[in-house]
């Protein structure tokens, strides 16, 4: 955001919560409206330019999808949250019939639209303020980790209970959501006690309300690690369930693109860079491979530089070979920028990105 300048033409909407346009494509942008953006916790925007003009950003699931699953978790969070403060007795928590059959419906619809663009790789989910957290990491995390489980090919039974889990992620926080709110980190980070409490509060939820045992184990071991430091039991390697390895994977991405009231956003690519650095020591390396083959490493429009000095912005992604993506060098001649002639890195093993560049993305 700090590369916007007044009079760029946004190039995509950014959306509240709801998915209402709060800033619609095509608008032009000034200095207040700018300022509103990052006031909102909004990391970047795409913007129009001539020399990327057709390299167009696209949502990897349908906005219709993604609103049906923000407003279920909306709808069902509320629920959750009037029957605790009724109660007041986290073990009593339990969900009722209609939602358990509302949830295993519309998990069964995600999946359905999951195959439809399963041939897609993520590249961004919809710009939304920061503030929306609470409803659109639950659907984030569902997304990411179903299309991880699509690509590592898991049973039907499997794949439902891994939506369902990682939508649900999180129930073990209600009994202290608004410090919860205020204290959701990364893994690298110890829990407060109370966090620390949420992953087995969300098994014994989510069992307590005859959901599938597959699904809970999904909240209970999202915060291991693969080498034994995460929590709540410390578990390591082949001890943590296998649906639990691949929400502990999605879950961090979101964290870090997303952002929360804890720690601000940062770039999708330098998520994916950061999480592929972190390796076997925190996740399951299967899950990290097909994770680079869902998730884009370099998504279009991103600016990098290519070993040979040259600067390119990707034009399209290669899902078997996640690291090479087509390129458009950007060609300074007569004192002006000019677009070069696209190269397919998967094409031209002498040629790999070195580094992703600073700035905006730019569409």
């Amino acid at each position: 955001m700090d590369l916007v300048r007044p009079g760029d033409v946004l190039a995509k909407s950014v959306l509240w919560g709801d998915g209402q346009v709060l800033l619609a494509e095509g608008a032009v942008l000034n200095e207040r409206t700018i300022a509103r953006l990052k006031g909102l916790g909004i990391l970047y925007v795409y913007v129009e330019d001539e020399l990327t003009s057709d390299i167009r950003p696209e949502d990897f699931l349908e906005l219709d999808e993604r609103i049906r699953l923000i407003s279920l978790h909306r709808g069902f969070l509320r629920e959750m949250q009037r029957l605790y403060n009724r109660s007041k007795d986290p073990d009593s928590l339990v969900v009722p019939q209609e939602w358990r059959e509302e949830l295993s419906s519309r998990v069964k619809d995600l999946i359905k639209a999951l195959r439809r663009c399963s041939s897609r790789m993520i590249e961004v989910f919809d710009i939304r303020p920061r503030e929306d957290y609470i409803h659109n990491h639950p659907a984030n995390v569902a997304v990411v980790a179903g299309a991880v489980g699509l690509y590592l090919k898991l049973p039907e039974e499997q794949l439902e209970a891994l939506v369902l889990g990682s939508l649900l992620h999180d129930v073990g926080k209600i009994p202290f959501l608004e410090e919860a709110l205020q204290e959701d980190r990364p893994l690298l980070f110890s829990p407060s006690p109370s966090m620390a409490r949420h992953p087995r509060l969300g098994y014994e939820i989510l069992r307590r309300s005859d959901l599938p045992l597959l699904s809970a184990h999904v909240p209970y071991g999202h915060h291991e690690r693969f080498d034994g430091k995460g929590y709540p039991r410390g578990i390591k390697g082949e001890e943590i369930h296998p649906l639990a390895r691949i929400a502990a994977l999605a879950n961090q991405y979101d964290l870090m693109t997303g952002g929360t009231f804890a720690h601000p956003p940062v770039r999708a690519e330098d998520a994916v860079e950061a999480l592929m650095a972190m390796g076997d020591s925190v996740f399951d390396p299967r899950v990290l491979e097909a994770f680079v083959h869902v998730v884009a490493v370099y998504p279009r429009g991103v600016w990098v530089e290519l070993n040979d000095g040259q600067r390119a912005v990707v034009v399209s992604n290669n899902r078997s070979l996640p690291l090479r993506p087509v390129v458009r060098p950007i060609l300074k001649k007569g004192g002006k920028l000019i677009a070069g002639t696209s190269v397919d890195l998967a094409q031209h093993r002498n040629l790999v990105v070195r580094r992703v560049l600073p700035g905006i993305k730019r569409a």
